[in-house]
């Protein structure tokens, strides 16, 4: 056998050995392996999902390894309420799982009796069960010829415009849609209906017509006096008792 053949022949056992043993480690390893943590925390206001969940989705801990943290993540991002999902190892060695829910602005019941939360965003997402209570609008679709999603704007529109102001939102306390008389919103005392009609660009000018109108009967002592305050029409208010 020639010197160089026999050069290159231990070159290659040499390297085929390195492989084996390279490969021997790695399963070792992960045959062996903990984790590098050994405390587990949930952080975040959770009023949608329940603690329980999130620990299903977690599965066995001692199977939590970092490269699993961003798939982790991902799975409990797929959950409706959640707008994301944090994972890390602190430095006491706890694992962190931050959670931020969408944040409510309007809760939707639909003409099929389905119940739907709004968050400040626009997302819908569907809500069985609520483990803390959430003070928001309810909204009333009261016909089938809308979707949720053809009127989520006008609605999103609507709640921003009357979140501006803080008078309007105290005394809201549900708003309705109908094909008849578009938006309404109901006070929360004493039930007066307020009509807007559909939203366009006339919404400022119609809510600051109700702004004036309610300061002039809070003045006079009129506040029970009228039922209903139509802001459909041009340029006026149209007042019921």
């Amino acid at each position: 056998m020639r010197v160089q053949e026999f050069k290159k022949m231990v070159k290659d056992w040499a390297y085929l050995v390195f492989l084996v043993a390279t490969l021997i480690v790695l399963l070792a390893s992960a045959f062996s392996w903990k984790p590098t943590f050994n405390k587990l925390r949930v952080e975040g206001d959770l009023r949608f999902v329940d603690s329980t969940v999130i620990f299903q989705i977690l599965g066995n801990a001692d199977s939590i390894k970092p490269q699993r943290l961003e798939e982790i993540e991902s799975k409990l991002e797929e959950l409706e309420p959640i707008r994301e999902a944090h994972l890390f190892i602190s430095h006491d060695s706890t694992l962190v799982v931050r959670i931020e829910e969408h944040v409510p602005i309007a809760r939707i019941i639909t003409f099929g009796g389905e119940s739907y939360y709004m968050a400040e965003d626009g997302t819908i997402f569907l809500i069985t069960e609520v483990s803390k209570p959430v003070y928001v609008p309810v909204v009333l679709l009261y016909t089938d010829a809308y979707t949720i999603s053809e009127k989520i704007n006008d609605l999103k529109t609507l709640i921003k415009h009357i979140n501006k102001n803080k008078f309007l939102t105290s005394i809201i306390g549900h708003i309705t849609y109908s094909s008849s008389h578009g938006w309404v919103l109901i006070s929360r005392v004493d039930r007066q209906k307020i009509i807007i009609g559909e939203v366009d660009d006339r919404l400022d000018g119609k809510l600051n017509k109700l702004r004036k109108f309610f300061k002039f009967i809070k003045k006079h002592g009129l506040w029970q006096t009228y039922k209903t305050i139509d802001l459909r029409y041009e340029n006026q208010l149209v007042a019921g008792k």
